[in-house]
Protein backbone atom coordinates (compact mmCIF):
# COMPACT_ATOMS: atom_id res chain seq x y z
CA UNK A 1 0.00 0.00 0.00
CA UNK A 2 1.71 3.52 -0.87
CA UNK A 3 -0.46 6.77 -0.91
CA UNK A 4 0.27 9.75 -1.23
CA UNK A 5 3.28 9.61 -3.94
CA UNK A 6 6.07 11.78 -3.86
CA UNK A 7 8.81 10.65 -6.02
CA UNK A 8 11.79 12.84 -4.64
CA UNK A 9 12.85 14.18 -7.95
CA UNK A 10 13.84 17.76 -8.97
CA UNK A 11 10.57 18.69 -10.68
CA UNK A 12 8.73 17.12 -7.58
CA UNK A 13 10.19 19.19 -4.66
CA UNK A 14 10.82 21.92 -7.06
CA UNK A 15 6.59 22.29 -7.34
CA UNK A 16 5.80 23.14 -4.07
CA UNK A 17 9.10 24.97 -3.48
CA UNK A 18 7.82 27.21 -6.24
CA UNK A 19 5.68 26.09 -9.43
CA UNK A 20 2.54 25.76 -6.78
CA UNK A 21 2.89 29.48 -6.99
CA UNK A 22 0.88 29.52 -9.83
CA UNK A 23 -1.81 27.95 -8.29
CA UNK A 24 -1.41 30.16 -4.88
CA UNK A 25 0.08 33.28 -5.82
CA UNK A 26 -1.71 35.08 -2.61
CA UNK A 27 -0.02 32.56 -0.12
CA UNK A 28 3.22 33.17 -1.92
CA UNK A 29 2.62 36.97 -1.72
CA UNK A 30 2.07 37.22 1.78
CA UNK A 31 5.17 34.53 2.49
CA UNK A 32 7.32 37.04 0.62
CA UNK A 33 5.86 40.18 2.91
CA UNK A 34 6.83 37.84 6.19
CA UNK A 35 10.23 36.91 4.90
CA UNK A 36 10.44 40.39 3.66
CA UNK A 37 12.53 38.81 0.80
CA UNK A 38 11.79 35.90 -1.96
CA UNK A 39 14.95 33.75 -0.22
CA UNK A 40 12.06 31.70 1.49
CA UNK A 41 14.74 28.72 1.92
CA UNK A 42 17.76 30.31 4.26
CA UNK A 43 14.99 32.85 5.85
CA UNK A 44 13.17 29.53 6.64
CA UNK A 45 16.02 27.63 7.47
CA UNK A 46 17.61 30.39 10.17
CA UNK A 47 13.90 30.74 11.92
CA UNK A 48 12.74 26.83 11.69
CA UNK A 49 16.37 26.36 13.34
CA UNK A 50 16.50 29.00 15.89
CA UNK A 51 16.27 28.77 19.68
CA UNK A 52 13.69 31.46 20.19
CA UNK A 53 10.14 30.28 19.98
CA UNK A 54 9.03 33.27 17.83
CA UNK A 55 11.02 32.89 15.16
CA UNK A 56 10.23 28.99 14.93
CA UNK A 57 6.27 29.58 15.08
CA UNK A 58 7.00 32.31 12.56
CA UNK A 59 8.47 29.60 10.29
CA UNK A 60 5.55 27.02 10.90
CA UNK A 61 2.94 29.60 10.61
CA UNK A 62 4.25 30.68 7.09
CA UNK A 63 6.63 28.43 4.91
CA UNK A 64 6.16 24.94 7.69
CA UNK A 65 2.23 25.23 7.13
CA UNK A 66 2.44 26.01 3.36
CA UNK A 67 2.44 22.32 1.88
CA UNK A 68 -0.51 21.71 4.33
CA UNK A 69 -2.67 24.31 2.51
CA UNK A 70 -2.11 23.04 -0.71
CA UNK A 71 -5.02 21.15 -2.05
CA UNK A 72 -7.38 23.53 0.23
CA UNK A 73 -10.10 25.57 -2.16
CA UNK A 74 -9.79 28.62 0.55
CA UNK A 75 -6.15 28.34 2.31
CA UNK A 76 -5.38 30.93 4.70
CA UNK A 77 -2.19 31.34 7.18
CA UNK A 78 -3.54 31.48 11.09
CA UNK A 79 -0.96 34.04 12.77
CA UNK A 80 -2.51 32.91 15.88
CA UNK A 81 -2.49 28.94 15.29
CA UNK A 82 -0.38 27.43 18.32
CA UNK A 83 2.10 24.40 17.05
CA UNK A 84 3.26 21.49 19.26
CA UNK A 85 6.80 19.90 20.14
CA UNK A 86 5.93 17.32 17.42
CA UNK A 87 4.83 19.79 14.49
CA UNK A 88 7.52 21.02 15.21
CA UNK A 89 10.23 18.41 15.20
CA UNK A 90 8.24 16.89 11.73
CA UNK A 91 8.64 20.25 10.32
CA UNK A 92 12.59 20.04 10.79
CA UNK A 93 13.21 16.89 9.73
CA UNK A 94 11.03 17.57 6.42
CA UNK A 95 13.11 20.89 5.46
CA UNK A 96 16.43 18.90 6.61
CA UNK A 97 15.29 16.03 3.95
CA UNK A 98 14.40 18.92 1.04
CA UNK A 99 17.43 20.98 1.74
CA UNK A 100 19.12 17.93 0.84
CA UNK A 101 17.35 16.83 -2.17
CA UNK A 102 16.03 13.90 0.09
CA UNK A 103 19.10 11.98 -0.07
CA UNK A 104 18.30 10.98 -3.62
CA UNK A 105 19.83 11.21 -7.45
CA UNK A 106 17.64 11.82 -10.04
CA UNK A 107 14.91 9.86 -10.39
CA UNK A 108 16.18 7.11 -8.28
CA UNK A 109 12.87 5.26 -7.18
CA UNK A 110 11.54 5.27 -10.98
CA UNK A 111 14.99 4.06 -12.06
CA UNK A 112 14.72 1.13 -9.25
CA UNK A 113 10.99 0.31 -9.32
CA UNK A 114 12.22 -2.85 -11.40
CA UNK A 115 13.25 -4.36 -8.00
CA UNK A 116 9.89 -4.55 -6.62
CA UNK A 117 7.55 -4.19 -9.61
CA UNK A 118 6.39 -7.54 -9.60
CA UNK A 119 4.90 -6.83 -6.23
CA UNK A 120 1.08 -6.37 -6.40
CA UNK A 121 1.01 -2.77 -5.26
CA UNK A 122 -2.24 -0.27 -4.10
CA UNK A 123 -1.62 3.11 -4.71
CA UNK A 124 -4.40 5.69 -3.36
CA UNK A 125 -4.10 9.56 -4.30
CA UNK A 126 -5.59 12.66 -4.12
CA UNK A 127 -6.70 14.25 -7.47
CA UNK A 128 -6.74 17.87 -5.62
CA UNK A 129 -2.89 17.10 -3.91
CA UNK A 130 -1.19 20.50 -4.89
CA UNK A 131 1.54 19.38 -2.85
CA UNK A 132 2.43 15.88 -4.57
CA UNK A 133 0.73 16.04 -7.63
CA UNK A 134 -1.15 12.98 -8.98
CA UNK A 135 1.06 12.57 -11.61
CA UNK A 136 3.36 11.14 -9.49
CA UNK A 137 0.84 8.40 -8.33
CA UNK A 138 0.47 7.80 -11.90
CA UNK A 139 4.13 7.41 -13.09
CA UNK A 140 4.63 4.77 -10.50
CA UNK A 141 1.80 2.71 -11.35
CA UNK A 142 2.70 3.03 -15.05
CA UNK A 143 6.42 1.67 -13.59
CA UNK A 144 4.60 -0.84 -11.58
CA UNK A 145 2.01 -2.86 -14.10
CA UNK A 146 0.49 -5.31 -11.23
CA UNK A 147 0.03 -2.40 -9.05
CA UNK A 148 -4.18 -0.28 -8.50
CA UNK A 149 -4.20 2.80 -8.91
CA UNK A 150 -7.33 4.28 -6.84
CA UNK A 151 -7.57 8.59 -6.97
CA UNK A 152 -10.05 9.80 -4.96
CA UNK A 153 -11.38 12.78 -6.33
CA UNK A 154 -12.29 16.39 -4.42
CA UNK A 155 -9.38 15.85 -1.63
CA UNK A 156 -5.88 17.68 -1.28
CA UNK A 157 -2.87 16.37 0.52
CA UNK A 158 -3.30 13.36 3.29
CA UNK A 159 -6.81 13.40 4.26
CA UNK A 160 -8.95 11.32 5.96
CA UNK A 161 -10.85 11.07 3.27
CA UNK A 162 -8.25 9.38 1.56
CA UNK A 163 -7.40 7.07 4.64
CA UNK A 164 -10.89 5.75 4.55
CA UNK A 165 -9.97 4.86 0.65
CA UNK A 166 -6.99 3.19 1.35
CA UNK A 167 -8.58 0.82 4.34
CA UNK A 168 -12.08 0.54 1.80
CA UNK A 169 -9.21 -1.10 -0.57
CA UNK A 170 -7.54 -2.92 1.47
CA UNK A 171 -10.34 -5.10 2.45
CA UNK A 172 -11.78 -5.52 -0.41
CA UNK A 173 -8.25 -6.89 -1.49
CA UNK A 174 -8.68 -9.24 1.25
CA UNK A 175 -11.85 -10.14 0.47
CA UNK A 176 -10.93 -11.07 -3.31
CA UNK A 177 -7.89 -12.96 -2.30
CA UNK A 178 -9.76 -15.36 -0.37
Amino acid sequence: MVSSVFLARPEDYGWVNGDSERFYPDLWDEMRKQYKHNDFFETHHRLLFSEHEKDYEKALTYWGSYEHKLGQLNPTFDPDAEFDEKFLRCARVAFYYDRHKFFMNDNQILRHIGKIKHIPTIIAHNRMDFCCPVKQAWELHKAMPESVLKICPEAGHSTPKLLKTVKKMIRQTEKNNK
